[in-house]
Order: structure tokens, then sequence, then C-alpha cells
């Protein structure tokens, strides 16, 4: 599905070169199509002059040191580290009358000073592009690519926690490893009225976890199969309401468990003005978890062992919504979510209750600080009894000097609780601490 869904999104972005190109002005489209859907997008923490930079590319390098003082993820004799990183980023972006694009890739190593781990590069990599195929139909792809062979701390850039209905579980506290993630999502939007949108998206999300240190218990991969079909109405010059099916599939190369979901949603969308908006989405939850269930069969020659499986079927509420600002020297974003999602390396296919605030807040022209948490509550839906909750605080400030360098100091605390079946209860806590001083710039792409 993967694939598919990557060589659909080559195709259709070699036919827009193809295509004959048919401009229509700004105002028309704020006037006529609505927003994408808020549940399959990720909100951003972008002020208003960063979201209005286009065609551009932008560079940097950056050095930097991290502290934890848990390195190994353990509940008692803990185990802090010292880590160096060096690392270089490329980004690219570009908007034309129908087609707006940006390729971003970040690389580098991690150097990690008491804890032995193989010395390998780091990738991080993501296009998100838009096309408007005609005047009533748009279609969009995102893609990310990541892979980390050490300490990596996605908020250290004040990144907001949630990833949409589209990204997998990210509340767990994990131990130090090798992580490979890929996300690859398209969705396709027809505006078949002046206030009626429909669309379809779908989505496939792989988590592959290796290298665990010695003692702890091997993390749980996952893949996430997931398609969407929605319709929206303007009820309102700012509010869009509508309707979202929502089928989802987990599977877990370690578990012999399979969930399958299918959700049905109703959602509201008000644009409070141009740069804030609040969503709200409610709605059953139909989960389908099979687990094998051995038996033995005796034959006259010989005894064999059958495995047979044993769905379980139950209903569940759903139920979440997102609040988000993007201003001129502040942005927020708060988002609360009830639904199935991936145990987030720890279980298989969990019932997560999540809450996450961001906050970023530009003091002066050169001074930046922000910070955020997150809260999340994962029960196990196979019936084993296992959970696990956790709750991460993070700050960071940031100040640009002279010849575009900048030096950014940040600390997290983060707290986990696990009641697991394959290691009992136990209690973690993290403390981190990090500095990075980086040089970056910005060019013009094109005119």
């Amino acid at each position: 599905m993967r694939i598919a869904i990557s060589l659909l999104s080559v195709v259709a972005l070699g036919l827009c070169a193809w295509a004959q190109d048919v401009a229509q002005s700004s105002e028309e489209s704020s006037v006529h199509e609505p927003v994408q859907i808020p549940l399959l997008k990720q909100n951003s923490l972008a002020l208003i002059s960063e979201l209005e930079r286009s065609n551009y590319v932008s560079a940097g390098v950056s050095a930097g040191m991290t502290f934890d003082d848990n390195a190994l993820n353990a509940s008692n004799d803990h185990s802090s580290n010292l880590a160096d990183s060096f690392s270089g980023n490329i980004s690219l972006a570009q908007t034309r009358s129908r087609l707006r694009w940006d390729l971003s890739y970040g690389g580098g190593v991690i150097l990690n000073q008491n804890i032995h781990t193989d010395l390998e590069p780091a990738h991080d990599l993501s296009l998100n592009g838009q096309y408007r195929l005609s005047p009533h139909v748009t279609i969009l792809i995102n893609e990310h690519f990541l892979r980390t062979t050490g300490l990596y701390y996605a908020n250290q850039g004040l990144t907001p926690f949630f990833e949409g209905l589209q990204g997998s579980n990210q509340t767990a506290v994990l131990p130090l490893s090798k992580m490979t993630g890929n996300t690859s999502s398209a969705e396709l939007g027809y505006q078949f009225g002046r206030n009626s949108k429909v669309g379809m998206s779908g989505d496939f999300n792989l988590q592959r976890y290796s290298d665990e240190p010695i003692g702890t218990s091997p993390l749980v991969d996952s893949n996430t199969l997931g398609a969407d079909a929605f319709y929206v109405h303007r009820l309102a010059a700012k509010n869009w309401a509508g309707v979202l099916y929502r089928y989802q599939k987990f599977t877990f190369p370690s578990l012999p468990n399979r969930t399958v979901v299918h959700s049905i949603l109703l959602m509201d969308t008000m644009s409070l003005s141009h740069h804030m908006e609040i969503s709200l989405f409610a709605g059953p939850e139909q989960v389908n978890n099979t687990v094998p269930v051995s038996a033995a069969s005796t034959t006259v020659n010989s005894a064999t062992a059958t495995t047979a499986t044993s769905t379980r079927m139950n209903w569940s509420p759903a139920a979440g919504g997102s609040f988000s600002m993007n201003g001129v020297r502040t942005s927020f974003v708060a988002d609360a979510t009830r639904m199935v999602d991936d145990g987030g390396g720890l279980l298989g296919t969990v019932q997560l209750t999540s809450v996450s605030v961001n906050i970023r807040h530009q003091f002066t022209g050169s001074f930046f600080g922000g910070g955020g948490l997150l809260y999340g509550d994962s029960k196990d839906v196979s019936g084993s009894g296992s959970s696990f909750s956790s709750l991460q605080v993070y700050g960071a400030v940031s100040r640009a000097l002279r010849n575009n360098v900048t030096v950014t100091l940040g600390y997290s605390l983060a707290l986990q609780q696990e009641a697991l079946r394959t290691n009992g209860s136990k209690d973690i806590n993290h403390n981190r601490a990090w500095g990075t001083v980086s040089y970056n710039f910005t060019r013009p792409l094109g005119k």
C-alpha cells in the first residue's frame, strides 16, 4: 500500500508538469475552498511571517550536546549519557498558481560518550506537496522518513507533539535504540459545490526498532494501514461541518495480534480568524481484535498442533479536539484525543487517551522561547491488562547572534508508569538537557 501511494503520488505530480496552467486568484480560493481536513494534518507552530514565506531554499549546519540521566530507560540504577551531535539540513519550498511543495532533509551523526553504540548516520527526510488538478480537484501528498541511531528529540525544534490521525503513538518514552519510521499519505479532494466538498485519503505508517539495550524487552514493531472518506459542508462563512469514515488495520511483525478498526466521526471546524482555528470530532469506533488460540489435534500417525484465531468485537467512543493559533509573535497548539492507536513500541494496539499543549513566543527580533507537554494513557485492547501512562514536559530558548548563528538551550522531563505483562510494573523518569549552536541561511528560489 505504501509503495502504491508513493507511485500514485509521483505519477500525479508528473502529470502536473504536463498539464496546462490555469491560474486562479488567492482570493477566490479562500472563499470557495475549505482548508484541509484538520484531523488529517499536523498543526504548525510557525508565526505569521513564517507561514507567508515561500519560494526559498534554506540550509544550515549545527553541533550540539545532550545529557540524559537515564539513557537506558531503567526504573533504578540509572546510567547517564552525554551525546555529541553534528548535523546538516536543507529545505526547498516553492509555490505556483496550481502547485505548492516543500522538501526538507536533515542528516548527521550522534556520538554517545558513556554508552557504546555503533556509529551510523541519522536521516530525516520529508516531502509535502499540493496540486490543483482542476479548478475543483486537489491532490495532497505527504512523505516522512526517519532513521535515527541515537538520542533524537523532535521537540528541540519546538514541533507540536500531535501528528493528526495519520501519525503514530508518540506518548511512549523508549530506551536508546535504532529506530526507522516511515509515513506515507495521499489525499484527493473534490469541491463539487460552493459550500460542499468530498474526498478520500490513504496512509501507511511503519515503525521498526533494533539494538535495544541488554536487559530490556524488545520493542514492538508496527504497521498501520489507513483509508478515509469524508464529506464537509459550510454551515456559515467560517464554519465547516461534516462526517469522516476511517478504516485502520494494525499488524505487528513480532506479535500474532491483528486489529481492524472502523470509525464514523462527526466533525466541525470553525475559523475564529484567518490564523486561528478550532476543530472538534466525535463518533463510534468498532474494534475487531484478532488473537491466536492454540489447540492440539491428534491423528492416527502423528500429533500436530494447529493454530486457530479468535476475533473479539466491541464498540468504543472516539472523540477529540484541537485549537491552533498562529500569531505575529505567539503561536499556540492544543490537542486532546481518545481513539485506538498503535502501542508506540511498547504494546500492540491500544486505547489511547492523549493531551498535548505547545506554545512558541518571539520575545524580541532575535530571542525565541517555547515549551509544551504531552500526556498519554495507553491500554492494551487485546485483554492482556497491560498499560502505560506518561507525561513529557519540555522548554527551550534560542537566540540569534550575528552572521546567522543561533544558540539553543533546552530541558525536558519525562515520567512513565508501566504495567506490562512482559516485564512487570515499573516507574521510569528522565531528566534531559541539551544545547546546540547552528548556522542557517535562507535564499530566494527562482522568481
